[in-house]
Parts: structure tokens; sequence; C-alpha cells
């Protein structure tokens, strides 16, 4: 079977987690069912009972008048985070392992039961206290780009936090704390160039801002852009690769944590990317999760 039918949808796939707590998620009690008499059932209201944050799952494709199950891959993460005010996050870690979040709008129509992400409708296929369904016509096989047609279900099992991806880890501000450059073999300490205060703030909606202090000079600089989760923790071979939002220029960073508060953030003059191997004489900085 196709991949790609693990996705709700290309439109659904376009989270600090306090910042998620701060959402106000509750649940209605099994009072408030629906009175429906067929086997598909809705919690009511909706929008109430959406409120929080679900993962996907499992996945199905109809065929021959029976769901099949596409089991979804160990590596792939794909949850939703439903807050009040019609916002809501997703959390994504792709097959390749890339990871990155992002913000969309979403409402409920109580008549259709349906969601409708960005303007667009999603057709609901259940809602209970810890699971809710979503159905569809098509989906999109990842690997190749082709659009599948058919019937597919997608299932979302509530959970008390989003999966720990690189990007999540990477949530919060984040402050320069020291500058080191590689000398024969060796990370030693610089203080040339370094601003008077430097940080780094990454927050759900995918989004990085760069704020340095120089003299008198305070500059603020804002990114997009994922990373991607392609080695162990302490290895400088995680990439975040950003996207400036004003010119759209792409930069590759090398980064790897060196615990949950530490990060080392490794400058372009450190690696060779048509060798992809690191090179000696290059600088890095370490940052530390400002509290």
């Amino acid at each position: 079977m196709k991949e790609t039918i693990r996705t709700m949808s290309t439109l659904l796939l376009m989270t600090v987690a306090m910042v998620i707590f701060a959402c106000t998620f509750t649940a209605c009690s099994d009072d408030e069912m629906n009175d429906n008499t067929d086997e598909t059932l809705f919690l009511r209201p909706l929008t109430k009972n959406l409120f929080g944050i679900w993962k996907q799952t499992n996945n199905y494709m109809l065929q021959d008048g029976k769901w099949i199950e596409d089991p979804i891959p160990e590596m792939y993460v794909n949850d939703l985070v439903f807050c009040p005010g019609g916002i809501y996050y997703h959390n994504v870690r792709r097959e390749d392992g890339k990871t990155y979040m992002f913000e969309s709008t979403w409402s409920a129509d109580e008549t259709a039961d349906t969601l409708k992400v960005n303007g667009e409708g999603i057709r609901l296929g259940g809602l209970t206290e810890n699971e809710f369904i979503v159905l569809d016509t098509t989906a999109t096989d990842h690997a190749t780009g082709e659009v599948l047609k058919g019937e597919f279900k997608w299932v979302y099992t509530r959970v008390n936090q989003p999966t720990k991806t690189a990007y999540t880890q990477l949530l919060g501000r984040w402050q320069l704390q020291k500058r080191f450059q590689e000398q024969d073999g060796q990370w030693v300490e610089v203080t040339q160039d370094m601003p008077d205060y430097c940080a780094r703030e990454y927050d759900m909606r995918g989004s990085c801002a760069l704020y340095t202090l120089t003299g008198d000079k305070f500059e603020t600089k804002r990114y997009s852009g994922c990373v991607g989760e392609i080695a162990k923790w302490g290895e400088p071979a995680d990439i975040l690769s950003q996207w400036d939002i004003c010119s759209q220029a792409r930069v590759e960073i090398r980064l790897c944590f060196e615990d949950e508060n530490t990060v080392h953030i490794y400058h372009p003059d450190n690696y060779d990317s048509e060798a992809e191997k690191m090179v000696p004489g290059g600088h890095k900085d370490v940052f530390v999760r400002m509290k």
C-alpha cells in the first residue's frame, strides 16, 4: 500500500510545552454525548471536545468494503494541538527525519460534522473523549508526490503532551553564553567580535527570532525553518535549515544538544557542505536555555 495514506492531507501537514498548556483544555462528560443511533459517535459541541493535543496513531484505506490498516513508521510523527480562539499548531516529523511546527486556523461545523482548516473543509468520521477520526477521498504519496484516490481514514488519539522532536527541543529562548574556535583539534574560547547580548527564540509557529545587541545597536532577524533529526545527542550533525522570512535566503546550521538546556550551534566555516564533513578552524556558539 502506498506510504502516504498516513497523512491527513496536504492541507493538514501545512508542539515549549508551556505554551501548549496555556491553552485551556477541557472535555465533556459522557452525558454530553449526542443521541446518535448509528455507530458513529460525536461528542458535542465539537469545538469544546477537540481542545487539546492529538497524535496520529492509525491509518486505513478502504478496500473491497473493508478498512485495511497501513502501519505508521516509527520515525513518523503527526501531532495536532487545538487551542481556543481558532488556533491550532502542527508538530511534524517526516519519514526523512525533518522536523518542524507551524500554526493554522480552525473551526468546527456542528451541522456538517466537519473541520475547517485555513478555510478548507475536513470531514470527521467520529469524535469521542480520547479519539477522533478524519475521512478523505484523496491522499498523497510523499515518496512520489502521486495523489491517490479512494476512501481513507486517519485516527488521532488524545495525548498529554506533543511528541518530542528535534524541533520541540528548541522551543523557547536561548542566550549565547560562549563562542569557541577549533585550534589544533581543541575548542578554544574566543571573545573577539562577541555581541553584548545575543539570543535565539523558537516558537510553535515554526519561526526563530534572532536578537543581537552590540553597543547601542539592537537588531532582530526572523527566520522560519525545520530541523533534520539525523544524529545522536552530542554529535554535531543535526541540521537546522533556516529561511530568512524577508529574503527567503536559506542557511543550513549544524547543531547538537549537550543536554536539555544547552545547544551547540556551529558556524558555516565549521563545515564543508560539498564534502559533507566537519573542517578544522571553524567556530561554534554555545547557547543555554533561558528560564
